[in-house]
């Protein structure tokens, strides 16, 4: 509890404002924890050093540190282990599918309840993005998240796990952050309904193949094979109308269940059977 000064809350609102990042005050309590302490919430968010001396004053002295998102030119893929489900085993293995490596790309914060904001530089088009991916997966847009470097009043924190929250500051203000990768933007982009035809059925089929490959990359155990051998056979359809080649269709099933824990026998064995079928 010690930890919990003005000095340690307030001097982290300031190193923020400083490298030009807005901020405001969040409660850290009760049925105010991470509600914002401010009219006009994130909308009031600044960089002014004497505002932000003021906002964290006597009664605010605890306040986490919130981060407006649009005005600060970020998205955060925000996932969480409660409710829904398993957000964060969820989008790692879409990265592992995707192969992009995130703890060595982005900065990654984790949050006091096993959770993990995911920061990118937001988008030029990031009013067409929807905002959310799945289940206990939200992308913040036009909302605001916690800051790394807050401190609950409990001990717990929003901790960076591959820097320091300077780090994370220096990159706002320099807007050094970097972009969503072209797999996740296309996931989360909402089709405009003048869009061509062959852009949507190109994007519609991107999208199925992303939902049948993340259902077996995450199908629990007992439950592989059957779900491996489902999807072999709505890929299958999927070749057989020419949306996608065979090989790019085995190559993606037979990545999905090597990922899920299946052997390369099973794997083998299941998706001929499906294609058979």
């Amino acid at each position: 509890m010690d930890r919990l000064t003005r000095t340690s809350m307030l001097g982290l609102a300031q190193m923020y404002s400083t490298q030009t990042a807005l901020v405001f005050p969040c409660g850290n309590g009760g049925t105010n924890v991470k509600r914002p302490l401010v009219a006009g919430g994130h909308l009031s968010a600044t960089n002014d050093i004497y505002r932000v001396n003021a906002l964290w004053s006597a009664g605010n002295s605890e306040a986490l540190v919130g981060l407006p998102c649009s005005a600060n030119h970020i998205i955060v893929v925000d996932c969480d282990r409660h409710g829904d489900g398993d957000g964060v085993d969820c989008i790692e293995r879409l990265f592992q599918i995707n192969n992009f490596n995130a703890i060595r790309h982005v900065p990654v914060v984790a949050t006091p309840n096993a959770g993990r904001h995911y920061y990118f530089e937001s988008p030029p088009d990031h009013q067409r993005l929807k905002g959310k991916l799945g289940p206990a997966i939200d992308i913040k847009l036009n909302g605001y998240v916690i800051a790394p470097g807050s401190i609950m009043r409990d001990g717990r924190e929003y901790s960076l796990l591959n820097g320091v929250p300077s780090d994370l500051a220096a990159a706002i203000k320099h807007r050094a952050l970097p972009p969503l990768p072209i797999w996740l933007h296309q996931m989360i982009t909402v089709q405009e309904a003048n869009a061509s035809s062959t852009m949507s059925a190109n994007y519609n089929v991107y999208a199925r193949l992303k939902g049948l490959v993340c259902k077996v990359a995450t199908a629990p155990e007992g439950e592989r094979n059957a779900t491996l051998f489902w999807a072999a056979c709505r890929m299958s359809e999927m070749v057989v109308k020419r949306e996608l080649p065979r090989e790019d269709a085995i190559a993606l099933l037979d990545k999905a269940g090597a990922y899920a824990g299946l052997s390369q026998r099973d794997v083998a064995a299941t998706i001929r059977s499906g294609f058979s079928r």
